[in-house]
């Protein structure tokens, strides 16, 4: 008798352990979903932050803004830059394609350079006239930082905006049609990971601003996973997207440690012009390469 109240204890005691060996299990299974789904939701929240921020484009737009939100976006600019890139290249092989628009390279050109306009904004464009106003003033470091923040517009500004456009609808009129659409879907991607490299790599000029909302950890480290995203969407464009690349980041920090040594650090207006500048430069080196063997694809 003792021995079967005793096997029966021993039996109901094994199934309580089971059981709550199960619900642990359980609960754990329900943490690591919970912890998956938080996560996806900041990647998401992220990707979307930069986009409305960067873009015209909002698919959905982001209430209540964190302050870690802008910091935690940094990582998707080159995301961003593939969503614009893909409606560039989009439209450029609609335009020239004979089986559609047909039209001459000069037409396209000029809508390629409205499409940016309608697309992304003035952001970038403003940071680059900004920039060009405060380091070719002349002036002591304190006075440029005053110049770049003021909202008028200077002599210098203007100069240099008429020239760039002037200087990219050349150069993008120059490209064949076969290569335009790889151009204009690589410039932004490689353009928009140089602004993340300035920021993870080089020190703020200010105490606050536009850009300070984005400084976040530094180093090397913090910029794996935007080289990832970038790598993705450019490598099958072939060696002259890589091409694009190395001589982007050459120049991002030849540029950059210039105007660190002139004002002590960056500011967002900076951000803007080395966006614009590694997007002109993207654009020359696939105009330069369209002929070679660096248009030669990765993969035969």
């Amino acid at each position: 008798m003792l021995d079967s109240l005793s096997a029966l204890a021993l039996s109901e005691f094994y199934m309580r352990s089971e059981a709550q060996l199960k619900e642990k299990e359980s609960s754990k299974e329900r943490e690591r979903e919970k912890t998956l789904i938080i996560g996806l939701v900041i990647v998401v929240r992220s990707f979307f932050v930069a986009l409305t921020f960067l873009t015209r484009i909002s698919l959905f737009t982001v209430k209540d803004y964190r302050e870690d939100d802008f910091k935690k976006s940094v990582k998707f600019f080159p995301l961003v830059g593939a969503v614009l890139g893909g409606f560039y290249a989009f439209f450029a092989y609609i335009l020239s394609s004979n089986g559609y628009a047909n039209l001459s390279s000069n037409i396209i050109a000029i809508f390629m350079i409205f499409l940016m306009f309608f697309l992304a904004g003035g952001l970038f464009f403003d940071g680059f006239m900004d920039t060009a106003d405060g380091i070719f003033s002349g002036r002591e470091r304190e006075r440029i930082l005053e110049i770049m923040k003021d909202s008028r517009v200077g002599a210098n500004a203007v100069m240099a905006f008429t020239l760039y456009i002037l200087f990219l609808y050349v150069v993008m009129s120059e490209l064949k049609i076969d290569v335009l659409p790889i151009t204009v879907f690589c410039a932004p991607v490689i353009s928009h990971f140089a602004v993340a490299a300035s920021i993870k790599l080089f020190p703020y000029a200010r105490k606050e601003g536009i850009g300070k909302m984005f400084e976040d950890k530094k180093g090397y480290s913090s910029l794996i996973l935007p080289l990832l995203i970038t790598l993705l969407f450019i490598t099958p464009c072939g060696i002259s997207a890589f091409f694009a690349l190395v001589a982007s980041l050459i120049f991002t920090f030849l540029f950059n440690n210039y105007l660190v040594k002139m004002l002590g650090g960056l500011t967002g207006d900076t951000y803007g012009a080395t966006a614009t500048l590694v997007f002109l430069l993207t654009v020359i080196i696939f105009s330069l390469a369209q002929d070679t063997f660096l248009m030669q694809n990765i993969y035969p």
